[in-house]
C-alpha cells in the first residue's frame, strides 16, 4: 500500500513538474520573441535598419481561392515576421508596393525600402534585399513611434525615378503631405524634396485634427506631370477652399513644380488610378461613419467637385458624452451631392468598408475595376476585394470576394499579368497570376 502511494505521488509530482516546465518554456519563448520584436523596432527607430538587417525573409504561407466572375484564381501569400510596424487599426505591418525593371519594390510605413525579382515568387522562400536610403533624414523618428498615422503613404516609380509621399511636419506641430524623389541606383537611393507645401494643418484637439485623413497616393499622369491626393487632416472646410491644396487631387509639373487642382471636395483619398485609354481618373476615399466612395474624374480641364463636407452619405462620429450637432452646422453632410451642385460618387458604401487602393485591368477581354478594403474586422468592414465590370465609365456587376485580410496596397503589372497586394493583417505579400 505504501509503495502504491509513493508511486502515485511520484507520478503526480512528474505531471505537475512537466506542466510548470512546459509553461516556463513557453513563457521563455514568448519573452525571446517579444525581445526580438523590440530589437527590430529599436533598429528601425534608430534609422540604421539597412546596416543591421540587410534583407527581409519571406516564406510561403498559403493559397487562397478566389472566384472572379466564375473564374477560379489563386491568391498566393508570402509572409514575413520582420515588418511589425503598422499605420492601421488591427494591422501588424503597413507597406506599399511598386514595380520597376523586373523588380518588386516595397517601402514600409516607417521608411524601410526593399526589393526582389519577380522570379522570387516562383519559390516557397525568398529574401527581399534592403536598399540603403537617407529616408531617416526626413522622417521624424520620434513622431514615427508615438503617432500611429505618421509616416510613408505611398511609393511610385517612373523610369529610374522613385517618388515617396509622407506626412511631413512642415512646422512645429503643423503637418501636410510632402513628396520626395530619388534616383534608383544599385547600392543606395538618395532622396531629396520634390514637393513641399508652404501651407500646413496645425495640430489642434483631436476633434479637429487627424493624421489618418492625409491621402498621399501618387500616380504618373504623363511625361510632364504626376497626380497626388491630399487629405484635409480633419480640417474639413479646406476641402471646399479653392486656395488650399488639402482635400484635393492635384497635378504637379515634374520640371517647374507648378500645381493645378484637378478635383476637390475630398476627405481622405486612399486610391488613385489612371485609365490610359480614356484618361479617366478613378479615385477612392474614406468617408466618416459610412460614406466611403468610388469617384471617377472625367473632365480634367474643369475642377471636379465631389462635395465633402457639404455632402456625404456618412455621418460624423459620435463620442460618449459629446454633442456633435455643431459639426453639422459647418459640415452638414447632405444626403445628396447633385442637389447641391456636386458630382455624385460612382459608388458609395454605408457602412464603410475601409476602402483603399484600386486598379483597372483587362480581365477576359473586359475592363475590370478591383477595389480593396481594410475594414477593422469582418463585422466592421469586410476585408474584401470588390470587383466591377466597367461599361462606358460606369461600374456594373458588383462582386465581393472576402479574403479576411486588410489590404493596404495593390498594384497590377500589365506586362506580367500579375496583381500584387500587401496584406497587413499578416504582414504578407499576396500574388495573383491572371
Amino acid at each position: 500500500m505504501k509503495i502504491k502511494f509513493l508511486v502515485s505521488a511520484l507520478i503526480l509530482f512528474l505531471i505537475i513538474t512537466s506542466f510548470f516546465t512546459f509553461n516556463y518554456i513557453n513563457k521563455k519563448k514568448q519573452k525571446i520573441l517579444n525581445l526580438e520584436n523590440q530589437i527590430v523596432d529599436l533598429k528601425i527607430e534608430k534609422g540604421n535598419v539597412e546596416d543591421k538587417i540587410g534583407f527581409i525573409p519571406f516564406k510561403y504561407l498559403e493559397n487562397f481561392k478566389l472566384e472572379i466572375f466564375d473564374n477560379s484564381l489563386l491568391l498566393k501569400k508570402y509572409k514575413t515576421n520582420l515588418l511589425n510596424f503598422t499605420k492601421g487599426f488591427n494591422g501588424k505591418g503597413s507597406s506599399y508596393l511598386e514595380f520597376f525593371n523586373n523588380q518588386l519594390y516595397l517601402v514600409t510605413a516607417n521608411g524601410l525600402v526593399a526589393k526582389t525579382s519577380l522570379e522570387s515568387f516562383d519559390s516557397d522562400e525568398f529574401n527581399m534585399q534592403v536598399v540603403k536610403t537617407n529616408l531617416n533624414e526626413f522622417l521624424n523618428q520620434k513622431k514615427m513611434f508615438t503617432q500611429l498615422a505618421y509616416g510613408v503613404k505611398d511609393i511610385m516609380i517612373e523610369n529610374d525615378k522613385i517618388y515617396i509621399s509622407y506626412t511631413d511636419e512642415i512646422k512645429n506641430d503643423c503637418f501636410n503631405i510632402s513628396l520626395l524623389e530619388g534616383k534608383i541606383l544599385n547600392d543606395k537611393i538618395n532622396f531629396k524634396y520634390f514637393f513641399k507645401p508652404n501651407s500646413c494643418i496645425k495640430k489642434d484637439i483631436e476633434r479637429n485634427f487627424s493624421l489618418h485623413q492625409s491621402g498621399g497616393r501618387i500616380v504618373n499622369l504623363d511625361n510632364d506631370n504626376l497626380l497626388l491626393s491630399i487629405g484635409e487632416f480633419r480640417s474639413r472646410l479646406l476641402a471646399q477652399n479653392a486656395k488650399s491644396i488639402n482635400g484635393k487631387i492635384i497635378k504637379i509639373n515634374k520640371k517647374n513644380k507648378n500645381i493645378k487642382i484637378v478635383s476637390m471636395g475630398h476627405r481622405n483619398p486612399q486610391g488613385l488610378f489612371l485609365d490610359k485609354d480614356t484618361s479617366y481618373i478613378y479615385t477612392s476615399e474614406h468617408g466618416p461613419k459610412g460614406g466611403d466612395e468610388i469617384n471617377i474624374i472625367i473632365n480634367k480641364e474643369k475642377i471636379q467637385n465631389f462635395g465633402w463636407p457639404i455632402s456625404s452619405y456618412g455621418e460624423h462620429y459620435e463620442r460618449p458624452g459629446e454633442d456633435n450637432s455643431t459639426l453639422y452646422k459647418s459640415a452638414p453632410l447632405h444626403k445628396s451631392h447633385a442637389n447641391y451642385g456636386f458630382i455624385e460618387p460612382e459608388k458609395n458604401f454605408t457602412p464603410s468598408i475601409g476602402i483603399s487602393e484600386l486598379i483597372l485591368l483587362n480581365f477576359l477581354k473586359q475592363k475590370t475595376l478591383i477595389v480593396s478594403s481594410m475594414g477593422k474586422d469582418i463585422s466592421e468592414g469586410d476585408m474584401s476585394l470588390h470587383i466591377y465590370k466597367v461599361h462606358d465609365g460606369s461600374l456594373k456587376n458588383h462582386k465581393v470576394i472576402p479574403i479576411n485580410e486588410r489590404v493596404r496596397d495593390m498594384i497590377y503589372i500589365e506586362k506580367k499579368n500579375m496583381i500584387f497586394l500587401f496584406l497587413e493583417s499578416s504582414t504578407s505579400i499576396g500574388v495573383i497570376k491572371l
